[in-house]
């Protein structure tokens, strides 16, 4: 169960991290942009905390690394089932 989480919030944060990409590209700003999104139903505390950075230490390839390393764990596991 803890992986499935952990790839739900790998993939938000990917997505986050892309959409505020694409925002900055097309002059956005990043305030007007979580402003927006905090309007939407997509206004999850995961996407308003990071997109605000109140927590600045998140380090993507670091959770990336740890999620990869447990789904290399699991692969061998899954070929038995």
């Amino acid at each position: 169960m803890n992986l499935v989480m952990q790839l739900f919030q790998g993939v938000t944060m990917a997505t986050l991290a892309e959409g505020m990409a694409l925002a900055d590209r097309a002059g956005l700003q990043q305030r007007d942009v979580m402003e927006i999104l905090a309007l939407t139903n997509m206004a999850c505390p995961l996407f308003l905390e990071k997109g605000n950075g109140k927590k600045k230490h998140f380090n993507i390839k670091l959770r990336l690394r740890g999620f990869l390393l447990k789904l290399l764990i699991l692969i061998p596991e899954l070929d038995s089932v």
